[in-house]
């Protein structure tokens, strides 16, 4: 795993490169099935403004079209946060053919809230929802996509809940 930087400027983009949100699936890591559990953390917070988070979740679902295997390798949890987070699109879920279209759609139909930025929150319910998966092995790869314009309420918090997904 890479360390977070909390510097604004490293946590995000302006525009979400369906290119490269899912570059980093490739082969996986040696000792691995294959098996990659992937988390999208996207901010819905009162600092996103709507034509942003709409570019976030295009960004997200187009790379679930077009570039996201779809031999069920992989399976998705998607995290909208704001003052608190919540699971979307029925996440955590196994992409394969027969619904990735669907989980595309619904990606695109993910509500935005505004609020505040409990990253803390994001990945506390992204570790919980991988962790307790039926599909969680830690020989597998788990990876997470933090996807924000800004800071989080409480930074400490943040890394905590960072830290405690990585350990």
């Amino acid at each position: 795993y890479s360390e977070m930087n909390l510097d604004r400027s490293n946590l995000c983009k302006k525009n979400a490169y369906a290119d490269e949100i899912f570059s980093w699936l490739g082969d996986g890591d040696s000792g691995s099935t294959g098996f990659t559990q992937l988390a999208m953390l996207i901010d819905a917070s009162g600092s996103i403004s709507t034509a942003d988070f709409d570019t976030m979740k295009e960004g997200i679902a187009t790379a679930i079209e077009n570039i996201l295997p779809k031999d069920g390798s992989v399976e998705l949890t998607v995290v909208r946060f704001s003052t608190g987070a919540n699971l979307e699109i029925n996440s955590p879920i196994i992409v394969d053919v027969s619904n990735f279209q669907t989980i595309a759609d619904n990606v695109r139909n993910i509500v935005y809230v505004g609020g505040g930025t409990d990253m803390a929150a994001a990945f506390s319910v992204a570790t919980t929802a991988m962790l307790n998966s039926p599909n969680f092995d830690p020989i597998d790869r788990q990876i997470v996509n933090l996807i924000t314009d800004g800071e989080p309420n409480v930074q400490l918090d943040t890394i905590t809940e960072r830290n405690n997904m990585i350990s």
